[in-house]
């Protein structure tokens, strides 16, 4: 009998252990789900130090690492009364002649270049800046993504506006020209599929860009990208050139009308990644004030005449395209990388600043009709900061 009492104690035992670990998962898969710290960050790091000319090298030294770290920076988010004030103070929107802007795939280092770096975009003759909405996917919406400046943890949904809002007012303030653009990294790259989203992808991306355009009237933002580049969504997860441009251009045809009953700025197309530069022969430019091309190239798998070809090509593109609907278009990102992935499996001998120089030289040669063009970035992918690309930007903009 006791034996029996026994045994029977220890499967009550064994079932309340095994409860605690199912509970313990379930908390953990939670917490990932819901974006916890520890789905983004591996350690935090900071506060920078105090000194300003420290505090840039701290930046510099730090930010390329920065996908498995969360760094603490000295400022708190401000209060809707706070901003407020600010836009009260800044003037109207002011559009610049030739487009010399900065794009940063990432709300941190996007808030810090104008937090802390005006200087330094001033001095290479920077008058635009992208600012990034980032955008994770949340109960079935893309819902804007920031992270607390201060604590590792996702602000809640009007925290997150106040920092996209805070990020524009404080570009706004330098005397930047402004363009606002969303960007949703988990659709991308095959990503689509995997989210299973296909059928109402669009009403996901137009509720992104009503919200957007929202802001941009109220915060007086220059220029609007609707979509990040739709076309390179539907591409890279498997659809049709034909599916791809029929989709692309319904839903401009779709979204822009019901913006432009909002936001009194430009719309800009941002448009990239659709295979070889001709398949844009068929993507309708209708409705937009103007339109960029990107160009992103790989240190380790595409050398020096490749990134020269590109741009020829890209640019004998946006000219024919700016002429047949008669509206200007501009570079939207040049960016050197240094991806690892396994399509790229060449080495990277010839320097970073020689790609520089011959994109630079070739956008000079072939891209004459642009009316703007954009570096990427002072710290992410692409860092020019502290480099010897530097006088190279700060010359190529100067000659504009």
């Amino acid at each position: 009998m006791l034996g029996k009492r026994l045994q029977q104690r220890g499967i009550v035992h064994l079932g309340l252990i095994v409860g605690a670990i199912v509970v313990l998962i379930v908390l953990v898969i939670a917490s990932f789900m819901l974006g916890g710290p520890q789905r983004y960050f591996m350690d935090s790091v900071g506060p920078p130090p105090e000194d300003s000319e420290a505090r840039k090298a701290w930046f510099s030294d730090n930010f390329m690492s920065m996908d498995k770290k969360f760094y603490v920076i000295d400022e708190k988010l401000p209060s809707w009364e706070k901003l407020d004030q600010l836009n009260q103070s800044l003037p109207e929107r002011s559009y610049p002649t030739y487009i010399k802007a900065i794009q940063t795939y990432n709300p941190m280092p996007n808030l810090v270049e104008v937090l802390y770096f005006g200087d330094e975009l001033k001095d290479l003759g920077i008058n635009t800046q992208f600012i990034h909405a980032f955008h994770r996917l949340d109960g079935g919406k893309l819902e804007l993504n920031y992270i607390d400046y201060q604590t590792p943890k996702r602000l809640d949904k009007d925290g997150a506006k106040r920092a996209i809002v805070h990020n524009i007012l404080l570009a706004r303030k330098l005397g930047l020209a402004v363009i606002l653009f969303p960007d949703y990294h988990q659709l991308e790259d095959g990503g689509l599929s995997k989210h299973n989203i296909s059928d109402d992808l669009e009403s996901r991306l137009e509720a992104v860009a009503l919200n957007l355009a929202e802001i941009a009237e109220k915060y007086n933002v220059e220029f609007l990208v609707p979509v990040n580049q739709i076309e390179m969504i539907l591409n890279s997860n498997g659809y049709s050139k034909e599916e791809t441009v029929k989709r692309t251009n319904a839903f401009y045809a779709s979204v822009v009308p019901k913006i432009r009953q909002v936001y009194s700025g430009k719309i800009i197309y941002k448009l990239g990644g659709f295979g070889d530069w001709s398949n844009y022969d068929d993507i309708s430019l209708v409705g937009a004030d103007m339109f960029g091309f990107t160009g992103c190239y790989n240190r380790r798998g595409q050398d020096l005449e490749f990134v020269i070809q590109d741009i020829k090509f890209s640019a004998a593109q946006a000219d024919k395209l700016s002429e047949q609907y008669n509206i200007p278009w501009f570079n939207a990102e040049f960016v050197i990388s240094d991806d690892e992935s396994p399509r790229y499996t060449g080495d990277m001998n010839t320097p970073f600043e020689a790609y520089y120089e011959a994109g630079l030289a070739a956008f000079n040669e072939y891209g004459n009709n642009a009316v703007g063009f954009t570096i990427h970035s002072l710290f992410t992918t692409g860092k020019v900061y502290d480099t010897p690309v530097m006088p190279m930007i700060k010359g190529f903009f100067a000659s504009k």
